[in-house]
């Protein structure tokens, strides 16, 4: 459902980018959610993360290398 819109060429952009190592994707296990995505992205050291649970617009959780920015209950 997420990547329903996306065009060839961004689908084939993040192929290249599984390919080459630069993104990881795993299974959150275990997971009671419908939907749990986070990510992680660097810049040297420097790095922030993002955790959306139960729908896409839901941010729970934002930390960064200095610490914890945001964070609330996942909406039942």
């Amino acid at each position: 459902e997420v990547l329903k819109d996306a065009t060839a060429q961004a689908i084939a952009d993040g192929k290249a980018l599984l390919a080459a190592g630069k993104v990881s994707v795993k299974i959150q296990e275990p997971c009671d959610e419908i939907l749990f995505s986070r990510a992680k992205v660097w810049n040297g050291e420097k790095w922030a993360c993002v955790t959306i649970v139960g729908g896409h617009t839901n941010i729970v959780h934002i930390e960064t290398h200095d610490g914890v920015v945001f964070t609330q209950q996942a909406r039942v």
